[in-house]
């Protein structure tokens, strides 16, 4: 079946090439990303939709890394905003966006006062809500744990960034998240945001397109797109002003 959704997209492709020559760049964008990528797809958009105001844009953004990978090669998607595994991603074009580091969201007095970092073993102790097991930020975290023999058993698992959020707001519960959420959360004197350290991770962040299939002019102008952001000075700037907020 792979090889006759590869015919049906190399059919699409091409007559999204012709209509882009007569009338500029128009159709339907399918994207997916990891549920902790979903903020930065709108940062990613901006840009290229701005340019491209002909383009529609479909974002799936509950869906595990290992199912995008699947969807991208199935020709289900057209793109995907991913973590750049290696292992997941020797077929794949990447177009470097960011990287994340981690930070733990709570109520203020859950947290330390005064300090703008936490480490891991310490993070351990607050009741935590996390993504669901299949996702691959938990992944990371619960192996930044299991580094200091450590294993989280948290009270509330959900694969929905609102939720975890949603979670968080509510008081009774301390979330790891990527740093790249913070520009997007509500905090005030009540929740705050602190660095996890030793050690401090990172996980790169990339939009992934199958090397071997074919590349319509939405995909072509959304990676040239991509490859102008500097999304990183942005999200370690947001990580600082938040951080250092006492």
């Amino acid at each position: 079946m792979v090889w006759a959704k590869r015919i049906l997209a190399e059919h699409g492709a091409f007559k999204a090439e012709v209509d882009a020559v007569r009338s500029g760049i128009t159709g339907t964008l399918q994207l997916g990303t990891v549920p902790t990528a979903s903020t930065t797809a709108s940062l990613v958009l901006l840009g290229f939709c701005s340019a491209h105001p002909l383009v529609k844009v479909h974002i799936l953004s509950r869906l595990s890394a290992t199912e995008l990978y699947r969807r991208l090669r199935d020709f289900e998607l057209d793109t995907a905003i991913v973590h750049a595994a290696p292992d997941d991603a020797q077929d794949m074009n990447l177009v470097p966006l960011d990287q994340e580091r981690y930070v733990v969201l709570s109520a203020s007095d859950m947290l330390p006062s005064g300090s703008s970092t936490l480490a891991w073993p310490e993070a351990a102790q607050l009741p935590l809500a996390l993504l669901t097991a299949e996702m691959r930020d938990r992944q990371i975290i619960d192996k930044a744990f299991a580094d200091h023999a450590i294993t989280i058993t948290p009270q509330v698992e959900t694969d929905s960034v609102a939720s975890l959020l949603a979670q968080e707001a509510a008081g009774n519960w301390a979330c790891v998240v990527p740093h790249t959420w913070l520009w997007t959360s509500p905090l005030g004197a009540e929740i705050r945001a602190v660095e996890m350290v030793d050690p401090v991770l990172n996980a790169d962040i990339a939009l992934a397109t199958i090397s071997a299939g074919p590349r319509s002019p939405i995909v072509r102008a959304l990676a040239a797109s991509a490859r102008q952001l500097t999304l990183n000075e942005f999200f370690d700037a947001q990580l600082s002003s938040v951080t250092h907020r006492r």
